[in-house]
C-alpha cells in the first residue's frame, strides 16, 4: 500500500481536507500534517523532527504551495530530508497561487496547477498518482516475488526440513564486503561473527549506543535455542543514524518462539525484533524479501549471525539493562535515564477475523490477546443468521458479502494508513474470496496477508491474479486432510457457486510465491485455531509480512 504524506499550513487546511477526501474516494489514502509557518521554537522543533521522521516512512510527499507555506522553515527541511532518499518525481506540489520559491526546491517536484480550475486539476493529479506511480510499482513488485539465489541459498529448504548453509566454515567467517555507492552492502546474505557486526555497525558516537543491546539480544537468542539472527535495513548500511533497526531471531523450531514481540527505542531509533523458525521457511523467506529491498526495488545485503559458537560471556550483564533475563517475557527496558523505553511505536496492522456458519467464533478469545500483545489492532467481523442454508441461497450470500464490503471499508476509513490482514475460517474464506473477485484492480480495500483455514474456496482460485491486481500480498492456506466439513462441499455439476471448493482438504492447484500451503494430519475443521498455531505459526507469519510493501 502506497503512503502519501501531505503537508500544508493552517490557512490552506480547507483545500487540503478537500484534496484528501477526494483522493481517498479514489483509493488513495493520505497522511496529512499541518506545517507551521513559524521559526521553530524549542517546543515545535521536536514536533518538526517527528514529522520529518514520519515522512521518511512514506512513499510520496505532497506539499500544498501558497504564499504562506513557502515562508515556512519546515518546508525546506521536509523537502531536503525526503529528497535525500528518493528518486525524481516522488515530491508532488499542489500550486494554489503565485509564489516566490527557490528553483532548487522545485527541481525534483511534479507540479499540479490548482490556481484556476479544481476539477480538471484534480483529475490530472488522480490519474498521475494511479497510473504513473501506483501501477508501475505493482509490476516491479511482481518481479521481486522471487528472491535472487544469493538470498535463497542462505536457507536450503528440502522436503519440509531446513538445512542451514553457512557461507564459509563456522570457525572462519568471511569478511563483510564494502558498501556499494548506495550506502548498503552488496545483494545477498553475508555471514559474520558478532565482533565484526558490532565493530562495523554498532560503533561511533551514535551507533555505539546500540552495542550493549545487540549483545543482549544475541545472548537471549542463544538461551532460547535460537539458530541464527538476521540484520537488515538501514542498520547494516553506512548511514550514520539509521531510521530503524530490524532483527529476526530464527529459532530451531516454532515451539521455541516466545509469546510476545519485543520493541525498544534508543535515541528515537526503534528496534524491531521479529521471530521465525526453521520449520516455517515461508516466514523466513518473507523476512528476507522485506529486509533485502529498498522502496525503489533495489536489492541490498543482509547480515546473518550463526549462533553455534561462543559469543562472549553469556552471564555477563550490561549495566542498567533488565530486558533479556533468562525466561523473561517482559518488554525491553533500560534503567538508565535518557536511554531506552518500551514503545508500541505504531501498530503492526489491523487483524480481521472472519468466522464460518453455525458459530459465534469463540476462537477469537484465543487470537485476541496474542495479536493485541504483539501490536495488532484486533477487529473480528461478525455476521448474523449464519445458518447452513447460506450454502444454498445465493441472495443471502450476496447480502453478507455486501455487509462485509461496507464494514471493511468503514474500518479502513477509521484506521487510515493501517495495513489490513485477514484470518478466515470456513464460510469466512468464501466471503473474502467473493470480495476479492468482485472488484478489478480498483478494489477499495487491499490486504497485506490472508490466512485461510477450513477453506471452502475452489482449488483453481487464481491467487497470482489477485496479487497482480494489487489486492493481496501474501496468502497462507492450512490444508487439513481430515476436515470432514470441507470434504462434504459439493463439486463438479453439483457445485452451488463457482467459488465453492475443497481447497481446505486438497489445497490450491496453483504454485506461486504469493501462496504458502501447509499440510497436517492432526487438524480437522474445528481444532486448527488454538494458541499453539496462532502464537508459533500465524503471528510470526503475519509479522514477517508486515514489512512487505505494494
Amino acid at each position: 500500500m502506497k503512503r502519501f504524506f501531505m503537508n500544508y499550513v493552517e490557512r490552506d487546511q480547507q483545500i487540503a481536507d478537500r484534496l484528501a477526501n477526494d483522493l481517498e474516494l479514489n483509493g488513495i489514502r493520505i497522511v496529512d500534517e499541518e506545517m507551521t509557518p513559524k521559526m521553530p521554537t524549542e517546543e515545535n522543533y521536536f514536533l518538526q523532527e517527528q514529522r520529518v521522521e514520519e515522512s521518511r516512512h512514506c512513499d510520496y510527499l505532497i506539499i500544498v504551495l501558497s504564499e504562506e507555506s513557502v515562508q515556512s522553515s519546515f518546508l525546506k527541511k521536509l523537502v531536503a530530508a525526503f529528497d535525500s532518499r528518493v528518486t525524481d518525481n516522488r515530491i508532488i506540489a499542489i500550486l494554489l497561487e503565485d509564489v516566490d520559491i527557490s528553483v532548487n526546491l522545485l527541481v525534483n517536484m511534479v507540479v499540479f496547477d490548482f490556481r484556476d480550475d479544481y476539477s480538471s486539476s484534480f483529475s490530472k493529479l488522480k490519474d498521475y498518482l494511479l497510473k504513473e506511480m501506483v501501477l508501475p510499482n505493482r509490476k516491479r513488485n511482481k518481479q521481486s516475488l522471487f528472491l535472487p539465489s544469493s538470498y535463497q541459498r542462505a536457507f536450503a529448504f528440502e522436503k519440509g526440513e531446513v538445512a542451514v548453509e553457512v557461507f564459509g566454515d563456522a570457525s572462519n567467517f568471511k569478511t563483510l564486503p564494502d558498501f556499494t555507492d548506495t550506502g548498503y552492502l552488496p545483494p545477498g546474505v553475508h555471514t559474520a561473527e558478532i565482533k565484526n557486526i558490532l565493530d562495523r555497525f554498532a560503533s561511533g558516537p551514535f551507533r555505539g549506543k546500540f552495542r550493549d543491546v545487540i549483545r543482549n539480544i544475541v545472548n537471549f537468542s542463544k538461551r532460547r535455542r535460537g539458530s541464527s539472527l538476521l540484520f537488515g535495513g538501514a542498520f547494516v548500511s553506512s548511514f550514520e543514524q539509521p531510521v530503524e533497526i530490524n532483527i529476526v531471531i530464527v529459532f530451531k523450531e516454532a515451539k521455541d518462539i516466545p509469546g510476545r514481540l519485543r520493541k525498544l527505542v534508543i535515541e528515537n531509533t526503534p528496534i524491531h525484533l521479529y521471530y521465525s523458525s526453521l520449520d516455517e521457511p515461508a516466514t523466513i523467506m518473507n523476512h528476507l524479501h522485506s529486509f533485502s529491498q529498498t522502496l525503489h526495488g533495489d536489492y541490498t545485503g543482509i547480515v546473518k549471525l550463526e549462533l553455534n559458537g561462543e559469543i562472549g560471556n553469556e552471564k555477563e550483564e550490561v549495566k542498567g539493562f533488565t530486558g533479556f533475563q533468562s525466561g523473561s517475557t517482559a518488554p525491553l527496558k533500560n534503567s538508565e535515564s535518557g536511554g531506552s523505553a518500551p514503545s508500541t511505536i505504531e501498530p503492526q496492522g489491523m487483524l480481521v477475523t472472519m468466522h464460518g456458519i453455525l458459530t459465534n467464533a469463540e476462537w477469537n478469545t484465543e487470537i485476541a490477546p496474542i495479536a493485541s500483545s504483539q501490536g495488532w489492532i484486533f477487529a473480528p467481523y461478525v455476521y448474523r443468521n449464519n445458518w447452513i442454508d447460506l450454502l444454498f441461497l445465493s441472495k443471502r450470500r450476496r447480502r453478507i458479502i455486501n455487509h462485509f464490503r461496507n464494514w471493511i471499508f468503514d474500518m479502513q476509513m477509521r484506521y487510515r494508513d493501517i495495513p489490513i490482514s485477514i484470518i478466515a475460517h470456513s464460510f469466512g474464506t468464501f466471503i473474502i474470496a467473493s470480495y476479492l473477485t468482485g472488484f478489478g484492480s480498483n478494489i477499495p480495500v487491499r490486504f497485506q496477508s490472508i490466512i485461510l483455514t477450513g477453506s471452502i474456496i475452489n482449488r483453481n482460485f487464481d491467487w497470482e491474479k489477485q496479487y497482480d491486481e494489487g489486492k493481496v500480498i501474501r496468502v497462507r492456506n492450512e490444508v487439513a486432510a481430515n476436515d470432514s466439513w470441507v470434504q462434504r462441499m459439493p463439486v463438479g455439476l453439483l457445485r452451488l457457486d463457482p467459488l465453492f471448493g475443497r481447497s481446505g482438504v486438497n489445497g490450491f492447484d496453483q504454485e506461486t510465491a504469493v501462496l504458502t500451503q501447509t499440510a497436517t494430519t492432526i487438524f480437522n475443521h474445528h481444532n486448527v485455531i488454538r494458541r499453539d498455531v496462532v502464537e508459533q505459526h500465524w503471528l510470526p507469519y503475519l509479522n514477517a509480512n508486515a514489512n512487505l510493501k505494494w
